[in-house]
């Protein structure tokens, strides 16, 4: 035996749907973007052959940060992504 829908209005749907949508905006802006430039395994390998003398781990936070980015110095070749959406 199964029991009929109840009956509701547009405007609490329309209601739920944009509550549900501000949860989610909140959970990505909160979220932190991270990036790093520091090769296939994070050593700088292939950029201290090409440029033994620059000093790598500055170049490369400065130009992440200017991304709006949060630079992680610390990096392997695939990071985790855990977003909960």
């Amino acid at each position: 035996m199964s029991q009929p829908a109840s009956p509701t209005t547009l405007g609490k749907e329309m209601a739920n749907f944009c509550y549900r949508l501000e949860q989610q905006y909140l959970k990505i802006s909160a979220t932190k973007f991270r990036g790093k430039i520091a090769g296939a395994v994070g050593n700088y390998n292939a950029h201290v052959v090409a440029y033994p003398n620059v000093k790598w781990e500055v170049i490369a936070e400065a130009f992440v940060s200017s991304l709006g980015l949060d630079f992680n110095p610390f990096v392997t070749q695939v990071e985790k992504l855990l977003l909960s959406i």
